[in-house]
This record gives C-alpha cells, sequence and structure tokens, in this order.
C-alpha cells in the first residue's frame, strides 16, 4: 500500500508510534511468535510472499500444526502476534471465523499437562483473614 500524502516528518512520527505501541516484553513475546511462524512456513515450504499477508488457510494450519502439544491459550497468544506483525506492516488480516473454530478445536485438545488444577474460591472469611494480617 502506498503511503499517503503527507510529509516525510509525519511518516517518521508514525513509524516512531508504530515502534513504541507495544511493552518490550510484548515485542519479545510477539517475535518469539512470528519466529514459530516462519519456521511453520520453512517445514511446509509456503513461499516468503505467501507469510504476508498469511491467508486464512495458512492461518489455521499454523494453528492446528500445535494441536495437543501446548495450551490453546498459547496458540491464540500465536495468532494475536500473527494479527499485530500484519497491522505493524499494514497488510490486511485475514483471519475470520474458520480460524476461530480452529483455534477453538485446539483449545478443547489442550493436554492435560497444560491444565491447571482447579483451586478453591476465594471466600469473605479469607479476604477478611488477609486483611487482618496486611494491617
Amino acid at each position: 500500500m502506498a503511503p499517503p500524502p503527507v510529509s516525510t516528518q509525519s511518516l517518521a512520527r508514525v513509524q516512531l508510534a508504530l515502534d513504541k505501541a507495544w511493552a518490550p516484553s510484548t515485542c519479545e513475546k510477539y517475535n518469539a511468535s512470528v519466529n514459530a511462524f516462519h519456521s511453520f512456513c520453512d517445514s511446509e515450504t509456503i513461499p516468503l510472499p505467501a507469510r504476508l499477508p498469511a491467508s486464512e488457510y495458512i492461518l489455521c494450519a499454523f494453528a492446528a500444526s500445535r494441536i495437543g502439544g501446548i495450551a490453546g491459550s498459547t496458540v491464540r497468544g500465536h495468532i494475536s502476534a500473527l494479527k499485530a506483525w500484519h497491522l505493524y506492516c499494514d497488510v490486511p488480516w485475514a483471519g475470520g471465523a474458520r480460524l476461530n473454530l480452529v483455534l477453538n478445536g485446539v483449545e478443547n485438545m489442550t493436554p492435560t499437562s497444560s491444565r491447571r488444577a482447579l483451586r478453591p474460591p476465594v471466600t469473605r472469611r479469607g479476604c477478611q483473614s488477609i486483611a487482618i494480617v496486611l494491617r
């Protein structure tokens, strides 16, 4: 997409704002997700031009490649990172209803080792006990 007819200074300020849009820790996680996506694409011999923008089919295949291996919430995080990458690069995002269905399936297949055990509920009495200790 061609940049709009604004000054070079304005374009530079927009780029600076984009560069600072995410916290450094978020950028690290998102970079790791984009790298995982590239590794997946390499293993599937998906050419570079097909990766950005990625079709919904490729996004679904990437998400499904992790089924049963990691938590569904982790896969959702990877997809969020890819969406941010597309937005940053100003290319269309193709994720839609089909991707959401695949993510639901991945979530449903989260391994038991990735699930936390249920914890007891927070009670009024427990909160009062904490408040007493903190006073």
